[in-house]
């Protein structure tokens, strides 16, 4: 149930993050970055519950890369406008 909970948010954050892009709003990047504070402790909960540390952990670095990186282009946009 944590698992499937996890990947939602993760995937939900992303989404978000990726609409950022193309539509800027202050509003989303505050959902986006929820989005990635919650993904994070979530993740943090896997690994407490039992998951593989090294698969959760490289996962999680991949995902707040890739996260990071959409929320980077999006102030970028909202900087602009």
């Amino acid at each position: 149930m944590l698992l499937a909970l996890h990947i939602a948010i993760a995937f939900t954050s992303l989404a978000a993050g990726l609409y950022l892009v193309a539509k800027p709003a202050k509003s989303t990047l505050n959902l986006h970055y929820t989005g990635m504070g919650l993904t994070t402790a979530s993740g943090v909960a896997l690994v407490v519950a039992g998951y593989g540390v090294l698969h959760v952990c490289v996962v999680g670095a991949i995902y707040l890369v890739a996260a990071s990186v959409l929320a980077m282009f999006a102030r970028r946009k909202l900087a602009a406008i």
